[in-house]
């Protein structure tokens, strides 16, 4: 009788035990479910403010109060709807356009720089209170989903003010709906898996020690190790966030009769803040850029695109490097709530002379080496870094390249790797790695450099994100 008797206490307890994991792993379920719809929508708000923010500052009050439809082809029209589709383009944003307040909450379509709605202007834009807010001079992001001919969407505005400080013009960002609910129905997929899976363990744990008191421990383990394989299934996105990453860096390498060029970016975390660019300005010139964002993770990685986008759109408008850092400095310090600052090597290569006027705001030294010569650190005095400052002046410097003579830049990924033992890789490793790849293509020294770098510092634990470029001036044309 005592056994039997043992038996049914012990099955009571066992029921209560397991409705007391269902009720606390459902409640966790649904408090995780709620964390995550509410972190999804501040982060799309969040960035879609940004965005909306960066792009009025490159705008001009003033033009869009007289710019209309009938103006294409003119300047002002084309440098307004170049500073849009580039941000459309850059940062993969559903709509970027401008709305114009006619008053009494009515408002209506002006410049979109997607093709297919370039007939739009005048019509009515779906009101929303953030838009009403934006029309105001409050910049706004919408956290519910409002429904319009194109689609539902999540919105945030940023009002453009002429010289009076009125509202000229407000930007206005759509994020699809859609994007949305897949990510937070991906995530509540992910947490009822992790969740059920939990319980399984838990229940079969349970059952185990109740009715022998004893197992191996080594079954528990392998149930814990499965959790934790489900659990690294969850950064899955973060890999696809470092491939975007990497695929928004060029890749196609200029190699002709003027330069050659070469570049890579190996970041510290699944995703960095460092960035190189180049791109040829007219047919003459290549603007050559390398930067550091401070910080690692997705927070400098956002950061370094919207600071990767604003200097391509700059230098494309014309004029000289501390001109144009002078304008994306005051941009980037605009919107900066998360306190982070760049460093940034500016230059343009006129492939005609082998003239390259720079900027360098805060970033390593330049080398150039030559053939039969030395390499050489380009030590000169550096002006401050990116969004640390409003209405920084910049100084430009020149440098003359020779003929096949070699422009290195690179981030202090390079040089601050760190051995087993704490010592840095240091200038006079990279000087050293430099002055032995003489006459070896740009592809060649970048690849060397980055393989010995790997080498120096503990595998799997890089110490920060390494970027090298390499450019061979060729002579002139």
């Amino acid at each position: 009788m005592k056994s039997k008797k043992g038996f049914v206490l012990t099955t009571k307890y066992l029921v209560i035990a397991g409705a007391f994991l269902v009720f606390v792993n459902a409640t966790l379920g649904l408090v995780l479910a709620n964390l995550a719809d509410g972190a999804i929508k501040s982060l799309i708000s969040s960035w879609m403010l940004d965005i909306a923010n960066t792009a009025a500052a490159m705008l001009d009050g003033d033009t869009l109060n007289t710019v209309t439809n009938e103006d294409k082809g003119t300047p002002e029209y084309e440098s307004v709807m170049k500073t849009l589709s580039g941000f459309q383009y850059s940062m993969g944003m559903s709509y970027i356009y401008l709305v114009q307040d006619l008053g009494d909450k009515n408002f209506v379509f002006g410049l979109d720089p997607t093709i297919e709605d370039a007939d739009d202007y005048g019509t009515p834009v779906a009101y929303t209170e953030a838009l009403y807010k934006a029309s105001k001079g409050t910049p706004t992001a919408s956290l519910n989903a409002y429904q319009d001919a194109w689609g539902w969407f999540y919105s945030a505005y940023s009002p453009v003010f002429d010289s009076e400080g009125k509202v000229a013009r407000i930007v206005a960002v759509d994020f699809s709906k859609e994007w949305y609910d897949a990510q937070v129905f991906s995530f509540m997929m992910t947490t009822v898996i992790v969740i059920s899976a939990s319980l399984v363990v838990a229940g079969a744990v349970l059952v185990w020690f109740t009715q022998k008191y004893r197992k191996s421990l080594h079954v528990v383990n392998k149930q814990i190790n499965d959790l934790e394989n489900r659990t690294e299934h969850m950064a899955a996105d973060l890999s696809v966030a470092a491939k975007i990453q990497a695929e928004m860096l060029p890749n196609d390498f200029p190699e002709n009769d003027s330069v050659e060029l070469f570049a890579a970016m190996t970041p510290a975390k699944e995703v960095g803040g460092d960035f190189y660019d180049f791109f040829f300005v007219d047919d003459d010139h290549i603007a050559l850029v390398m930067a550091d964002v401070s910080g690692k993770g997705v927070p400098a990685a956002l950061f370094s695109i919207v600071s990767k986008t604003i200097i391509r759109d700059k230098v494309m408008l014309g004029g000289d490097p501390a001109d144009i850092l002078y304008d994306v400095n005051n941009i980037l310090c605009k919107n900066n709530g998360a306190e982070l600052f760049i460093t940034v090597w500016l230059g343009i290569l006129d492939l005609r002379t082998g003239i390259v006027k720079y900027v360098n705001a805060g970033h390593e030294y330049p080398i150039i080496g030559a053939r039969g010569k030395p390499v050489s650190v380009i030590e000169k005095e550096n002006c401050p870094p990116l969004a640390a400052a409003e209405n920084v002046e910049f100084l430009v410097e020149t440098l003359q390249l020779e003929k096949d003579g070699n422009l290195f830049l690179y981030t202090d990924g390079v040089t601050d790797a760190k051995s087993p033992d704490g010592s840095r890789f240091g200038m006079d490793r990279l000087i050293n790695s430099l002055e032995r790849s003489e006459g070896r293509t740009p592809e060649q020294i970048v690849t060397d450099l980055k393989h010995e770098v790997e080498a120096y510092q503990p595998e799997n634990d890089p110490f920060d994100d390494v970027t090298i470029m390499s450019v061979v001036w060729k002579g002139g044309r």
